[in-house]
């Protein structure tokens, strides 16, 4: 059992100024204001009344301190629109809080390594971790980030150290980035497609509607080195996070349906990992950007318990996968008798299924009379279906 904690931001308020966010003072919360926001952020500092009031002069949450709270209730307003008036008496509405449908992290190792690819030694193991949520009925997820702070901590444990590509770091006060790694370079450097990343986005696939992976990491001191060194944590007075922005317009936010890619990790000796992060999202109407509500996860950790295997676990589909244990949707339901799912029963499938003659246990589309194993009557049940 998954003990998922939703951030509620201390004295939390239902409104605040408008000032307080729309430092354009246009009567919108836009990408515009969270660049004014990060400018004048200070990171762990106290708060207090200031004569001055705009994007990151005051405190969102409530609690004092600039902080990760702060960053998340900033961008789950984008796209708000000032309310009352007149200026600057406008106020901005912070949204509900979300019951939560994370249903936990799914783990799957990926590759085992061989010491083919530079750098990365034999044995080393490339994981990918994914968060899962339960859809909302009428409704979009979209993804604000990942985040930590000193009481919920963000981090990577990896006691044999991760593999980071070069081309994957631009800074080393930054963590690597899954946007910098440009799968047009795998042909002539192989490794860079196990590189170690936390992420926001949907690897390199040019996945339909999708948005281009960018995000906002937070600043630190050498934290590339703890990163590779398998022992990187957010814990620090003001927490950490890495805030989802889209490509041309800031506000777009990758869709979250069932499994989404937070990660991926290549242990490069002894494979343990283990770890924890707060994820954000923004909930709201189905094929709009608009947030209404606010979904918070804190604390979620996770270790190789959670390691899966993934295929398709409908013993009644063509490719059925006995070893799988995470059904990822990618089930093939054929006609009875057609092994290769060409539409045609044919000699190819008979071949199949004599190589399949003898089976006893999980034999999928090949026990065609459905007594649990391929036999004589298996083949005649085939022969009927070519003839008949």
């Amino acid at each position: 059992m998954w003990s998922v904690v939703c951030f509620t931001p201390v004295a939390l308020a239902q409104t605040l100024p408008c000032a307080c966010m729309d430092g354009s003072s246009d009567g919108e919360i836009t990408n515009t204001d969270f660049l004014s926001f990060i400018a004048n952020f200070a990171w762990g500092d106290s708060i207090g009344e200031v004569e001055e009031m705009g994007p990151g002069l005051c405190d969102p949450d409530g609690d004092g301190t600039a902080n990760v709270h702060d960053l998340i209730l900033f961008t789950s307003l984008q796209q708000q629109s000032c309310e009352g008036g007149p200026w600057p008496d406008e106020h901005v509405t912070l949204l509900d809080t979300a019951e939560s449908t994370f249903q936990g992290w799914v783990l799957e190792l990926v590759h085992e390594h061989t010491g083919l690819y530079m750098g990365i030694p034999a044995g080393a193991k490339t994981y990918r971790l994914f968060a899962e949520f339960d859809a909302v009925p009428g409704a979009d997820l979209h993804l604000i980030g990942l985040w930590g702070d000193a009481a919920a901590p963000w981090f990577i444990d990896a006691p044999g150290g991760l593999f980071v590509a070069d081309f994957a770091v631009s800074d080393e006060d930054v963590l690597p980035k899954q946007s910098l790694v440009d799968p047009l370079l795998f042909s002539i450097f192989p490794e860079m497609e196990f590189s170690s990343f936390w992420t926001t986005g949907d690897m390199w696939e040019d996945v339909p509607g999708s948005v281009n992976a960018y995000s906002f990491e937070f600043h630190l001191e050498g934290q590339v080195l703890a990163f590779e060194a398998g022992a990187w944590s957010s814990e620090d007075e003001g927490g950490s996070c890495m805030l989802a922005v889209g490509g041309e317009v800031w506000h777009e936010r990758h869709e979250v349906d069932g499994l989404h890619l937070m990660g991926q990790f290549t242990v490069l000796d002894g494979q343990e990992v283990s770890g924890q992060a707060g994820v954000a999202l923004g909930v709201g109407p189905e094929n709009q950007l608009i947030m209404d509500q606010l979904m918070v996860v804190a604390a979620a950790p996770f270790d190789l318990s959670d390691l899966a295997v993934f295929g398709c676990t409908d013993s009644e589909a063509s490719n059925y996968d006995a070893s799988a244990t995470y059904d990822n949707g990618t089930c093939d339901y054929c006609p009875v008798g057609d092994a290769n799912c060409d539409g045609v029963v044919a000699v190819a499938d008979l071949l199949e299924l004599l190589g399949m003659f003898g089976c006893a246990v999980n034999c999928g589309w090949a026990d065609l009379d459905g007594d649990g194993a391929v036999g004589v009557s298996d083949i005649m049940t085939w022969l009927a279906l070519v003839t008949g």
